[in-house]
């Protein structure tokens, strides 16, 4: 569940390399595109760290933001990871989905789905932060035989 990227859903901060600071929830981190997903992000600008061009803070929460790896100058945890209600270790679970205030046992599969703009997922689930789906492989011969 978590042995591979345990931060997932852990409060952290990050400065950027233009020096802004900003915190929120590690929501995913994509090794192949060397990117970082924080979800309920606040920016609160560079906060007087040497810079050409001073931000002050922003007052909005950002759903998420997805940050490129390479222009990350630090990142540091916040909050250690939270235990999952003393669940044991188990290589069967993939998920654990808490809701705040709530205490939900139920099986993903049991869950019931609803169908959303971006497929299925369990009711209640959070939905995944958008993504560049444009096709930039060259067309397939098939695909090129097809159009003529």
């Amino acid at each position: 569940m978590s042995s591979g990227k345990p931060y997932i859903g852990c409060k952290l901060g990050l400065i950027s390399k233009a020096q802004n600071r900003y915190e929120g929830i590690l929501f995913t981190i994509d090794t192949i595109n060397s990117t970082v997903v924080l979800e309920k992000v606040k920016c609160f600008g560079t906060e007087g760290r040497p810079t050409h061009k001073p931000i002050p803070p922003k007052h909005d929460i950002f759903e998420f933001i997805t940050f490129r790896g390479s222009d990350i100058k630090d990142i540091k945890l916040c909050e250690p990871p939270r235990s999952h209600h003393s669940l044991p270790h188990d290589p069967a679970i993939i998920q654990v989905i808490i809701v705040p205030g709530q205490l939900v046992r139920r099986a993903p599969m049991v869950e019931k789905a609803v169908q959303t703009s971006d497929g299925w997922r369990p009711q209640g689930a959070r939905p995944m932060p958008p993504r560049d789906t444009r096709d930039t492989r060259p067309p397939s011969k098939h695909a090129r035989q097809n159009n003529q």
